[in-house]
């Protein structure tokens, strides 16, 4: 009896994490839900980024392979970015971040200025942008592995402070609600210090939090957190060029200082060098996936780094934050 054709084709990503997994030439099994799923749970749980290509997928298609591996998909309630919209009437599948001004995104992990952060980031490509816009991916154990001494001493010796100021009628926006004591709810159980000013109607808030995942089950520290690219995002409004990248950060939203901005616990800014080291680590490990209409990306949010490569022209790509299922 003949040998049976392979079903996919899976080739690295990167020299570290990552597979691509490729449709058979036979289009019976071009389909995502005509997948294994324990050989799925298995290449993810290895190489923490998978992405499925040649299957064609549709957005229905999309949600529900998502639905299979994931449960408790996140609204973005309390998430920095309030330009993300919900797409087709779902508000758990939503826009990214700037999806139409073509900015580029530094890699960071999702929503680690909060105290929860998804566990699996989904990415979907209804269509790919005319020029750039590939969106990058980059192993937070590799990262860490490559710090400097001075560096690893510095994120394991104290937490970072991520602080944010919202002026009345962008805290709504953010906690998704009008009612103050529902976001002091909200704060009280994220670990999460609130602050209410009755004279501006404005809420500040301050979360502490590590910037580096110790490693468990023999897993290696991971670094993985928001602080270069509110670093970045601090540093462009400083230089006055964040509100022409970045058209969201009006200037009701801004105004002199940056929505939110991150520092090491006790107040001090993150060293200048230490970012230097960090970006350089960060061009030189992370791979670039340049995206084909019905590619599906998934993301380990625990170990994997994500971003975006600036692009021109109409982009729509969207995301799903949510929990394993697995």
């Amino acid at each position: 009896m003949p040998e049976a054709p392979p079903r996919i084709a899976v080739r690295p990503l990167s020299r570290s994490f990552g597979r691509l997994v490729e449709a058979a030439e036979d289009t019976r099994h071009r389909r995502l839900d005509g997948l294994d799923r324990e050989e799925v749970v298995a290449l993810f749980r290895e190489h923490g980024a998978l992405l499925f290509r040649g299957f064609g997928a549709t957005r229905e298609e999309f949600l529900a392979f998502t639905g299979s591996y994931s449960r408790d998909f996140s609204r973005y309630q309390g998430g920095f970015f309030r330009d993300r919209q919900p797409v087709g009437g779902n508000d758990t599948l939503l826009t990214v971040t700037g999806s139409q001004e073509g900015f580029a995104i530094p890699l960071h992990g999702e929503m680690y200025y909060t105290a929860r952060q998804p566990q699996l980031l989904w990415f979907y490509c209804e269509r790919p942008a005319d020029q750039g816009g590939e969106t990058t991916l980059c192993d937070g154990e590799e990262i860490f592995s490559l710090l400097s001494p001075r560096a690893r001493d510095l994120f394991t010796g104290s937490r970072v402070r991520y602080e944010r100021h919202l002026p009345d009628g962008l805290w709504q926006q953010a906690f998704q609600t009008a009612d103050l004591a529902e976001v002091e709810r909200y704060c009280r159980e994220h670990d999460t210090r609130m602050a209410h000013d009755p004279a501006t109607g404005s809420v500040s808030t301050a979360h502490l939090a590590w910037a580096v995942i110790p490693g468990r089950s023999g897993q290696r520290d991971t670094f993985i957190n928001n602080v270069v690219s509110l670093y970045l995002g601090e540093l462009s409004l400083k230089r006055g060029t964040a509100a022409e990248t970045i058209r969201s950060l009006s200037s009701r939203a801004s105004g002199s200082s940056f929505p939110i901005v991150v520092r090491m616990e006790d107040g001090a800014p993150i060293p200048g060098a230490v970012i230097k080291e960090i970006l350089a680590l960060n061009q030189r490990c992370a791979v670039a996936l340049p995206w084909s209409a019905g590619d599906v990306v998934m993301v380990d949010n625990t170990r994997v780094l994500h971003g975006r490569l600036a692009y021109s022209g109409e982009r729509n790509v969207y995301v799903r934050l949510g929990e394993r299922a697995f």
